[in-house]
């Protein structure tokens, strides 16, 4: 599977560790970030030493061949 692309990057923190996983998190507000990159290459994240990055895929489910 390819997940080169646009994600969402926000600097982390504690309460957002415990959150961002789940699958109704909201990362509108997030800034866009191009894989492969890195963080350092975005403005509003380039001074943060912690970063975590989200995206959205469609995917097929195990054993499902169509």
């Amino acid at each position: 599977m390819d997940l080169t692309g646009t994600w969402r990057a926000a600097a982390a923190d504690d309460a957002l560790r415990r959150q961002f996983h789940l699958p109704d998190f909201d990362h509108g507000g997030w800034d866009e970030i191009s894989v492969p990159g890195h963080w350092r290459h975005v403005p509003g994240l380039a001074d943060e030493t912690s970063v975590l990055y989200r995206t959205t895929f469609d995917h097929s489910l195990p054993g499902d061949n169509g």
